[in-house]
């Protein structure tokens, strides 16, 4: 199955020129449950790394620990970032096995489900609304990877 993204520009405000902050953590946060260790809290979102800058991606790889000072800034944050991804991703992959007609993301920051539930896609229509800069740049780092 072939993904077409299509962008439609209708806001031109400050927060188009920047990265969400919000995307950014939740992002990290998936990233980092992607090789959490504990297994029952282990997360599926392989992909959510590669919208890290450099300087997160390396502070998952090595014994830097400034993504859990990020992660901990709200206590309780990561595990219900990593409780709601794992929810999201049971009722979309539910969904596509039911060939539901169409899924609708409002806001969906770097939600990755569309690429990672690929192969579950058959009759389901994924609609990815969010500000033109982050479809932007959920289009660019994918293709890239």
């Amino acid at each position: 199955m072939r993904i077409k993204t299509t962008i439609v520009n209708t806001v031109t405000q400050s927060v188009e020129q920047q990265p969400s902050q919000t995307a950014m953590g939740v992002a990290l946060a998936r990233s980092r449950a992607a090789i959490e260790e504990r297994k029952e809290i282990k997360g599926n979102d392989y992909l959510a790394e590669i919208f890290l800058p450099e300087n997160m991606k390396a502070s998952l790889k090595g014994t830097n620990m400034s993504n859990e000072a990020i992660l901990s800034r709200t206590p309780g944050m990561y595990e219900y970032i990593i409780a709601r991804t794992a929810y999201f991703d049971f009722i979309v992959e539910q969904a596509l096995r039911e060939n539901i007609s169409q899924i609708v993301l409002l806001g969906a920051g770097y939600d990755t489900r569309a690429y990672r539930f690929n192969d579950l896609i058959d009759k389901t229509k994924i609609f990815e609304l969010d500000i033109l800069r982050k479809s932007i740049r959920l289009d660019y780092c994918i293709k890239i990877k």
